[in-house]
């Protein structure tokens, strides 16, 4: 009996051991990677002007690809005018739409309004500290929202220059921001990825810059070799048809614009997803799509006076309460971005936005209209209903004052619905699950 209580005190003594960092042995590594390097993939032309399209054709072979630390080198050739240029979000401003296709021609991702999209994940979706070391890489102004320098630009004084800048794909596409899956070669190899350029200067957020003479981008990707052993399991999951290959989850985005009249708007946000995230919206001023720069600089729904905005899910409204103020607005965008005060455990995702940049007084205008589709408040993941043509994602507001004010105020509504894709990779052949 004193032999048995020995053990169970010992095993209890090696289980706090382990707690209290008390355990000395060597170490042992999981990975299965063989080899790792930066792979290159080019375009099929050298140098693009404004409006044209990018095309690429990844050459990624049998190597994984993590997505988050694979990037576009980006060269622009640009004349600058007189004075300063200045821009309204960042380099990711050049590009208005991107797709992603499987090698076999199946669509992976269609994300149009991809420059205001980006413009709504700088400022909502990155940590302060991650904005920091983006700013200067991607062209970014020093304060997220802000029209001033676009920093990392070799020169802002007059004449013919060249600049550099490295674009993480994560921030175009939802297949590179997996941070829970290396990208598989089933899935990449091959793909073809399409960047549609913006068609003048203006509209990519630029004042002062007389004309973009080349941009001349090229893919870089952090590829993985595996493990021979990895490799063929990999392999023969991807050939089960039975079990539709194997698996690889992300987000992406479904958007639409339009024109708001009569101080109120009515959107139904029509797509059918399994899983839904989150919907958000922004206006901006001008009196079309292409209102440059002005479309980076999202307006307020009131110029003071209380509105009534609120989203519906079929019959389930979120919240159950019309929201009546820009400050209460700021703080339902900020939860549905993961970046409320003490949301969760870890550090919250926005960027430094605060309710001071929200209010329609204040001299930079970054107001985003937000709601979460989890049901989960705890950070449980894929917990978002599903939406159909009797389930529709509808937002609504009423009295807005500033909507249909022309030139100043909420002319140009984008609606985006953020939601969850599967690709089943099934050897050389894709389906997609919506």
């Amino acid at each position: 009996m004193s032999s048995e209580n020995e053990n169970e005190k010992m095993d209890q003594v090696a289980a706090f051991r382990h707690l209290n960092s008390l355990v000395y042995a060597r170490p042992s590594s999981g990975s299965l990677i063989s080899q790792r390097t930066q792979k290159l993939s080019y375009p099929a032309s050298l140098t693009y002007t404004l409006g044209s399209t990018i095309q690429f054709v990844v050459n990624s072979g049998s190597e994984a690809v993590w997505g988050p630390s694979s990037y576009i080198k980006l060269k622009l050739e640009h004349t600058n005018g007189a004075s300063a240029p200045t821009i309204c979000g960042s380099m990711f401003n050049l590009f208005n739409q991107a797709r992603l296709y499987h090698r076999s021609g199946e669509l992976l991702e269609q994300i149009m309004f991809s420059d205001v999209r980006t413009n709504v994940m700088l400022r909502y979706a990155t940590s302060f500290n991650d904005y920091q070391k983006l700013k200067y890489l991607i062209g970014a102004t020093d304060v997220p929202g802000d029209t001033s320098a676009p920093l990392g630009m070799t020169s802002l004084t007059a004449g013919a220059k060249t600049s550099y800048f490295n674009l993480p794909l994560s921030l175009l596409f939802g297949v590179f921001g997996n941070h829970n899956q290396y990208i598989p070669s089933q899935l990449l190899a091959g793909a073809r990825v399409e960047l549609v350029l913006n068609s003048t200067v203006a509209n990519c957020g630029l004042t002062n810059v007389s004309s973009i003479a080349g941009i001349s981008p090229v893919l870089s990707l952090d590829c993985a070799t595996l493990f021979d052993d990895a490799q063929k399991q990999i392999l023969e999951e991807s050939a089960d048809v039975a079990e539709s290959g194997i698996q690889f989850n992300y987000s992406t985005w479904f958007s639409s614009q339009f024109t708001p009249t009569g101080g109120a708007l009515n959107i139904d946000v029509l797509q059918s997803a399994s899983i839904t995230e989150k919907v958000f919206l922004v206006g901006s001023s001008g009196a079309a799509a292409s209102a440059g720069a002005d479309k980076f600089n999202f307006k307020s729904l009131s110029t003071g006076a209380e509105y009534s905005l609120q989203s519906r899910q079929g019959s389930h409204y979120m919240p159950i309460y019309a929201i009546q103020n820009d400050n209460e607005s700021f703080y339902y965008t900020q939860l549905a971005f993961n970046a409320g005060y003490h949301q969760y455990s870890s550090e919250p995702a926005s960027s430094g936005i605060s309710v001071q940049y929200f209010t329609p007084t204040s001299t930079q205008n970054n107001c985003v209209y937000a709601f979460s589709l989890e049901k989960s408040a705890a950070g449980v993941a894929l917990s978002g209903d599903p939406t159909n043509n009797s389930l529709i994602v509808n937002v609504s507001c009423q009295n807005a004052s500033n909507v249909g004010v022309v030139d100043t105020g909420f002319n140009v509504a984008t609606v985006f619905l953020q939601y969850i894709r599967t690709a089943n990779c099934m050897v050389d052949s894709c389906v997609v699950d919506r």
